[in-house]
């Protein structure tokens, strides 16, 4: 395992959750949604001076709005059970912090919220995000990487209908 992550690899006493590697990839997650959800509350504060200013913040909140929804799908993806329809709604799932407070112990929410959310941001998302096409190489966030998400995560949640109808879509488009 070249010297890093050992405990996974052992299975032994200590991988447990004070594991550094464990530890730190938590709360990196939840930093960055700490940083999103402090930015999309200030963008509520902006008024743009033009169009062009107007289309850059939509750009912004759609990127904000697609990190949080990925972020979420990770922390699901590792810190909870895989998405069973039949029982999501008292499946426990993650902490939800969608508005900063330093203060705030949120208890795990159930994994139907967890997912409701992940799915709320997608949908803002491919809102704010229309009128950024996709291209072939991007590097940036557009409307091609919010429905790939959405394919990905529908897939996790048993979606198999919404899954491929937004994979194909993506598919058929060019």
């Amino acid at each position: 395992f070249g010297n890093r992550n050992g405990n996974p690899h052992r299975w032994g006493a200590s991988f447990l959750a004070d594991d550094y590697t464990i530890r730190d990839v938590w709360a990196a997650y939840y930093g960055a949604i700490t940083n999103i959800n402090v930015a999309l509350e200030g963008f509520s504060k902006i008024t743009p001076a033009n169009a062009t200013e107007a289309a850059e913040l939509s750009k912004y909140r759609g990127d904000a709005h697609l990190a949080r929804a990925y972020y979420y799908h990770c922390l699901m993806l590792r810190w909870a059970k895989s998405y069973n329809p039949a029982t999501a709604s008292t499946d426990l799932g993650v902490p939800l912090v969608i508005k900063y407070d330093v203060n705030a112990q949120p208890a795990r929410a159930t994994s139907k919220e967890v997912y409701d959310l992940i799915i709320s941001d997608i949908n803002q998302a491919k809102g704010f995000l229309a009128n950024t096409p996709g291209a072939l190489g991007a590097k940036t966030f557009n409307i091609d990487v919010a429905i790939a998400l959405e394919a990905r995560v529908l897939l996790q949640m048993q979606n198999w209908s919404g899954a491929y109808n937004a994979a194909n879509s993506l598919i058929t488009g060019g």
